[in-house]
């Protein structure tokens, strides 16, 4: 081997060479806390732009410190961000590639939201293509147009249909004096139902409050330890499908049983601390929403529904037992006229028609009874109100045959199309 004498030109060109291709080596990925904190800190700051990314927290976090950034570095962040989380999600592996990919889906939503708050207008199909996962879903007219004339047999006589239905429910309305003990009685029995397919703590608990002037029909929020609050709108009547609706999707196996799930299993047992955020926004809202309507049909189906209603409620209310057979069977064909309102939702937003035309077919065609307030709901909610109809839909299809007991994995995998 021959020596070669290396004088200190050499050495500059050795020392160029190793820091260029330290330069050129490709950067380890991030791990999935470090992009979960990321997104965490960019989802408060975006909402010091708009308050309805965060609903609340199942645990508090720590204030918030700092100037409001503006939205376009917040977008630039998200990019930035965008790019991690496809790298870290490219490397994981069981449970943290879920974890990733709902990271993946909840920041890309939060880029939709920084476009619109810089005035960008996506059309409202690719609003819900890139805020909550959704592609379009051709809407059946035929099955819905079955539906309306079912509903028309099953609650004959003059007027709007919408009128008649809201006539009818009228006759299973709560006396104000009743409510809270209806509400109760609808707690338990949903809580029996869910018990039957997943197991509760025995410190669970709910407390109910009745407030006038709601911006929302019910809402539920966690206050720790097992134990959520659910507001209602008091200002709206309440009837026996109403209460127990409310019951299961607020309550079991709705947004209760997944709040301890959440915080006891994946914050407190797995410490992915990004679920401690429950959000206003992405395909979290639509797993959130979906599954809380998918748990109330499968915790309540149609005879068990009316056994309820026959056994528990109308006692309580001390109403009469009649006709509850025809209140299920109403229900169930609201819930399949239901799909519409997207539809319309979807002409109104990308201005095919107009408020008047929009308030029309909200009366005409998905049966509401105040379509103008509902008109109202849809400018505020934009594609989010599809997380509803649509969400139990893939819910319900997504689930593996076990019933209730297969919802829980979904908040975690998502609703991806089934």
């Amino acid at each position: 081997m021959l020596a070669v004498r290396n004088g200190p030109r050499t050495w500059l060109v050795y020392i160029a060479i190793i820091v260029g291709s330290a330069a050129c080596a490709p950067a380890a990925a991030p791990d999935v806390d470090s992009v979960a904190s990321r997104y965490i800190q960019l989802t408060r700051e975006l909402a010091r732009h708009d308050r309805s990314l965060v609903d609340h927290w199942l645990r508090e976090p720590p204030p918030l410190s700092g100037p409001r950034r503006p939205v376009a570095d917040l977008k630039a962040a998200l990019g930035a961000l965008s790019a991690d989380v496809s790298r870290a999600a490219a490397g994981a592996s069981g449970q943290d590639r879920d974890r990733a990919a709902h990271l993946t889906r909840q920041v890309d939503a939060l880029l939709l939201v920084a476009r619109r708050l810089l005035g960008e207008s996506p059309s409202f199909d690719e609003e819900a293509r890139l805020g909550l996962g959704l592609a379009p879903v051709p809407l059946d007219a035929a099955a819905i147009e079955r539906a309306r004339t079912a509903l028309d047999r099953e609650v004959p006589g003059q007027g709007p249909l919408a009128d008649r239905v809201a006539g009818f429910r009228r006759r299973f309305a709560v006396p104000d004096d009743a409510r809270e003990a209806v509400m109760r009685a609808a707690l338990d029995q949903c809580r029996a139902a869910t018990r039957e397919a997943l197991p509760l703590p025995d410190s669970e608990s709910i407390a109910v409050a009745f407030v006038d002037g709601l911006p929302w029909d019910a809402y539920a929020r966690y206050l720790g330890a097992h134990r959520t609050r659910i507001d209602i709108n008091g200002s709206e009547p309440l009837d026996l499908a109403r209460a127990l609706r409310l019951a299961c999707h607020e309550g079991y196996a709705g947004h209760h049983a997944q709040y301890i799930w959440l915080d006891d299993e994946v914050i407190g047992r797995r410490r992915w601390t990004e679920f401690a955020l429950v959000p206003g926004f992405g395909p979290d809202l639509l797993v959130s929403e979906g599954t809380a309507e998918a748990g109330a049909a499968l915790a309540m189906p149609a005879a068990r529904r009316l056994a309820v209603y026959r056994e528990h409620l109308a006692p309580v209310a001390g109403l009469e037992t009649t006709d509850l057979d025809r209140l299920v069977r109403v229900e169930e064909l609201l819930a399949a006229i239901e799909p519409i309102i997207g539809d319309i939702a979807r002409e109104y937003l990308d201005n095919h028609i107009n408020t008047a035309g929009a308030v029309r077919r909200l009366a005409d065609e998905a049966l509401v009874v105040d379509a103008e307030s509902f008109v109202t709901f849809i400018e505020r909610r934009r594609t989010r109100l599809l997380a509803y109809a649509e969400g139990r839909r893939r819910a319900l299809a997504r689930g593996d045959g076990s019933g209730l007991a297969s919802l829980r994995s979904l908040l975690v995998t998502g609703l991806g199309p089934p």
